[in-house]
């Protein structure tokens, strides 16, 4: 799992300004502003998927959690758990196709040798070599280009709610 963050000066300049809110506006605001980087960040992580899947593509979503008792504002984007998809005529999870776009997954490389004949002749193959196949990495450069601009959409819908 990779987190990302702002950085701690925009941080404090950002919970300064939000103070003289009040708590229900500072967290309408916030939502608001997460919201609109998620969408932001939506597009351009379909953008950086290098494959033509647009089931997989419409899995990606975003989620923004408010704590109990004002304890802070959670978002996620990512593609969407518990989502059955089609890939090359067979039913995938939606999540399982994402990982295995960005990790990349090797195959036994032709040619070689098993020493197996029997059933399980595929145990006990991975690691063994050949190319790596799908290591595209849309999350990361995503998440490395979106999250300064985390501080500029929460203040911006600061400014849509003092108007």
């Amino acid at each position: 799992m990779i987190n990302y963050g702002i950085s701690q000066q925009s941080l404090k300049n950002i919970q300064k300004d939000l103070q003289t809110l009040g708590r229900t506006l500072a967290k309408k605001v916030i939502r608001t502003g997460l919201r609109a980087w998620g969408n932001e960040t939506i597009q351009v992580m379909r953008s950086n998927m290098m494959w033509n899947d647009d089931e997989v593509k419409r899995a990606v979503k975003i989620k923004v959690v408010s704590f109990k008792r004002n304890r802070g504002i959670w978002i996620g984007v990512g593609i969407e758990g518990g989502k059955m998809v089609t890939a090359h005529g067979k039913p995938f999870w939606a999540a399982t196709l994402g990982r295995w776009y960005t990790d990349g997954w090797t195959p036994y490389p032709k040619g070689r040798p098993t020493g197996k004949k029997t059933r399980g002749w595929r145990s006990g193959l991975r690691g063994v070599g050949g190319n790596k196949i799908y290591q595209l990495d849309f999350l990361t450069k995503t998440a490395r280009s979106q999250q300064q601009n985390i501080s500029y959409h929460i203040e911006e819908a600061m400014r849509s709610a003092l108007k």
